[in-house]
């Protein structure tokens, strides 16, 4: 499981942060409040919560452990 992530805001959309991570990005599902407030440039830690079906792998991400 991924417990949290942190790295530099690549780009957002209206639910999700592209996220740079290392030397590869990943995309966050966050509530739309975060995707709002986050810029291009800025460094983020969030608390994630990793769901696995049969089509796909989805990542969301938290500001704090409690909404997780």
């Amino acid at each position: 499981m991924i417990v949290h992530i942190q790295g530099e805001v690549v780009s957002t959309g209206p639910d999700r942060l592209t996220l740079q991570l290392g030397g590869f990005g990943v995309q966050v599902f966050v509530p739309v409040s975060l995707a709002k407030q986050s810029q291009p440039g800025e460094m983020v830690f969030l608390h994630t919560n990793l769901i696995v079906l049969e089509d796909g792998w989805t990542l969301y991400g938290f500001e704090r452990e409690i909404d997780r």
